[in-house]
């Protein structure tokens, strides 16, 4: 048995689950039988398939690998960046939160050159807004 492919199957099938009660919660404004929650909740079983699969490789491998250490350096500065983000979404351009946020995540992973970080955080973020604004049309801010 696999623990780390059991925990992480789990967690995938865990998290597929509450995208699928979510998607059934959207209203289907529409005649037609695929409402707005229909591609959601597809997305939500294909993950759930991958989780079940992992899950069941987990089960079935013969050798015996722990559990990582979870690492709270890591986890910690992601969640401040993303209640950062929300609390800042409002008053500052969609481009700029979300440049400091790739920021703060990038260095919580251990990038600590300047360059690199603000090369990838601008750029992120401006190819991010540019596809969804240009391409999908969606307003950002």
């Amino acid at each position: 048995m696999n623990d780390r492919d059991i925990v992480g199957g789990l967690a995938v099938l865990v998290i597929s689950v509450v995208g699928l009660v979510a998607s059934m919660r959207v209203p289907s404004e529409t005649t037609t039988q695929f409402g707005g929650g229909f591609y959601p909740g597809f997305l939500s079983v294909c993950l759930g398939v991958c989780g079940l699969i992992i899950l069941v490789e987990g089960v079935l491998k013969r050798e015996k690998v722990p559990v990582p250490k979870f690492e709270w350096g890591k986890v910690l500065p992601v969640l401040g960046s993303l209640v950062l983000y929300c609390l800042l979404f409002p008053i500052l351009d969609f481009r700029i939160v979300t440049a400091i946020f790739l920021a703060i995540c990038m260095f919580a992973f251990g990038v600590r050159r300047p360059l690199q970080l603000m090369a990838v955080a601008i750029g992120g973020s401006l190819v991010v807004f540019y596809v969804f604004t240009l391409g999908f049309n969606v307003v950002l801010n």
